[in-house]
């Protein structure tokens, strides 16, 4: 899900003067934040799951 508003790209691109050279009105690329919701994280050896995380 993308976040609703741009508080926390913001607040990440305060933090990384770097990233300002990108994302930028100049450059016209805007930073986007996302987080993940209902998801299953698995460690999977070539037959089966080794351990399985519901988030």
């Amino acid at each position: 899900m993308f976040e609703k508003d741009d508080t926390i790209a913001k607040q990440v691109l305060a933090a990384a003067p770097a990233m300002q050279k990108i994302y930028n009105e100049k450059t016209g690329y805007h930073l986007a934040i996302f987080h993940l919701e209902n998801g299953t994280a698995e460690f999977r050896d070539m037959l089966s799951v080794r351990e399985s995380y519901e988030f």
